[in-house]
């Protein structure tokens, strides 16, 4: 349902312009003025994704018409265009060939919903609606107006982004700004410069390994420069994608981290499997980053009390906490359901208040499945987790709760409790 009109579109635009007299004297005669009374679409489209633009149309008074029934056929749609700023010479043209425009003929007003799909390089966009003849073999074009005394225009609709590499960034840069041209990303040279240390070395290596066993590598190499600049805060980067290479700026790891995270979110989303993806768009945009949080805590909670995660999961967590860039994990290791850390000296608080009879069911506190249900976490695995989710720019803080939420410890250690005996994990 993708028209190429654009040709059609010239014609008619130099056709106006020859023979004003003749377009005016059709407007009074037919009267073909419809345009648009409102209209809702997303501000941002996602190549090959569904749009949905909700036009309410009117009849803006028609003239005399002979055979108005033979003359529309149902053979005209209401058609989109996406024209680049700056032109007037259409990038993409969609017909909604569910529309019937010829209701409008009746004085009727109608409220359209058309599901369009634009697949343009990413930039800034005009939106604008207009009338489509398909009926002969969609080479018509647009015919009719949308404008006031025009035949063949567009009514203007408003201004759209369609999203490119920069728009997958999450969160979205402070500064972000295209540059002309790409480059290749199948293989990166690195290079550090003074400073690197053991950590950014190995983030990056890692990085180019996987990416280049992905992307089936390339001969020729981009290089990627990681260099310091202590002008930067600790989780502030700056990138730039341009001359060939990319050079990533930072003053410390969080910041190498978090650049690290936004070529990978740049480049195609198989980056982040282990498939090989030899047909993907292995390219980087030419670009300027430059990004730092606004707030120093953004944190996420595990509560692994009232649903045991292993420690597989955990990590799998904390790296999805990484990718948004966020550094503080509140990890819930203990509560009235279940006490989750190993402490040797107190060996009865996982071997008892780490399992309870059953769960809970619903919002019944007294219901339970009946299924004895735990675990808990070795103290060498405790600091495996803190090791990984260093690497990952994250800091764990556990919550111990105490003295409240003890009904796990109790039922091990019954006689710290007031009532001496009758605790019971749950």
């Amino acid at each position: 349902n993708t028209l190429d009109l654009r040709n059609v579109a010239e014609a008619s635009s130099l056709w106006m312009k020859q023979a004003p007299d003749l377009v005016e004297d059709f407007n009074r005669q037919a009267g073909y003025r419809l345009a648009p009374l409102s209209t809702e679409y997303p501000t941002v489209f996602i190549p090959g994704n569904t749009a949905q633009i909700t036009t309410a149309w009117t009849n803006m008074g028609w003239g005399v018409l002979p055979n108005k029934t033979a003359h529309w056929n149902n053979k005209y749609k209401v058609a989109y265009c996406l024209m680049k700023d700056g032109t007037d010479v259409p990038a993409q043209i969609c017909v909604d060939y569910s529309s019937d425009p010829s209701d409008w003929l009746n004085g009727n007003n109608s409220t359209l919903v058309s599901e369009l799909s634009f697949d343009l390089p990413a930039g800034s966009y005009k939106l604008y609606a207009g009338i489509a003849d398909t009926s002969r073999n969609n080479e018509a074009g647009i015919i009719l107006s949308v404008k006031d005394r025009q035949i063949g225009g567009w009514v203007e609709v408003g201004d759209v982004k369609i999203a490119g590499r920069l728009e997958s960034i999450m969160p979205y840069p402070n500064k972000a700004a295209y540059l002309d041209g790409c480059v290749p990303a199948a293989s990166f040279e690195l290079k550090f410069g003074k400073g690197i240390g053991k950590m950014e070395q190995n983030l990056y290596k890692d990085f180019a390994s996987h990416l280049s066993a992905i992307s089936g590598g390339s001969k020729a190499f981009t290089p990627l420069l990681l260099a310091v600049d202590s002008n930067l805060g600790p989780e502030a980067y700056r990138i730039e994608i341009v001359d060939g290479k990319v050079n990533v700026h930072a003053s410390a790891y969080n910041g190498f981290l978090y650049a690290y995270q936004t070529l990978r979110q740049m480049l195609p989303a198989e980056i982040y499997g282990t498939k090989a993806a030899f047909d993907a768009d292995w390219t980087l945009p030419c670009c300027m980053i430059e990004d730092a949080p606004l707030f120093s805590y953004r944190g996420a909670s595990l509560d692994c009390v009232r649903h045991f995660f292993s420690i597989d999961e955990v990590k799998k967590y904390i790296s999805a906490m990484s990718v948004c860039k966020m550094n503080r994990l509140h990890w819930h290791l203990t509560d009235d359901q279940g006490w989750r850390v190993q402490i040797e000296k107190y060996p009865l608080l996982t071997e008892v208040g780490a399992w309870r009879k059953g769960t809970q069911v619903g919002f019944e506190f007294t219901s339970c499945d009946g299924i004895k249900y735990g675990g808990f976490y070795t103290k060498e695995q405790l600091k495996d987790v803190v090791a990984f989710a260093k690497t990952q720019g994250v800091e764990i803080i556990p919550e111990i709760d105490l003295p409240g939420h003890m009904i796990a410890a109790l039922s091990a250690y019954p006689w710290l409790g007031c009532k001496g005996s009758g605790y019971e994990v749950w």
